[in-house]
């Protein structure tokens, strides 16, 4: 099962680089610095920071907040390094 999972994960690896390497190109190269910093913070200290990784919604429209999408990058990066350990 767990070996079925692994090569579900491995295929959509290339979507995934794809809208991973979108999203970084997308993005404000300050903005990010910020965001990394702000997880940075939040993974060591914890607590109340980790509320930058909550999702907020205005009226019924979801949106993802800045650090989300910086979550979002650095667990697509996670993904390809562990691609690539298994290769």
């Amino acid at each position: 099962m767990l070996i079925k999972k692994h090569k579900h994960a491995v295929a959509g690896l290339a979507e995934t680089k794809e809208a991973y390497l979108a999203l970084e190109n997308s993005l404000d190269t300050t903005k990010t610095r910020v965001w990394k910093r702000q997880e940075q913070k939040a993974m060591k200290e914890r607590g109340e920071l980790l509320r930058i990784f909550e999702v907020k919604a205005d009226k019924g429209n979801a949106f993802c907040t800045s650090t989300q999408s910086i979550m979002l990058i650095h667990n697509t990066k996670l993904q390809l390094k562990l691609k690539s350990a298994w290769l």
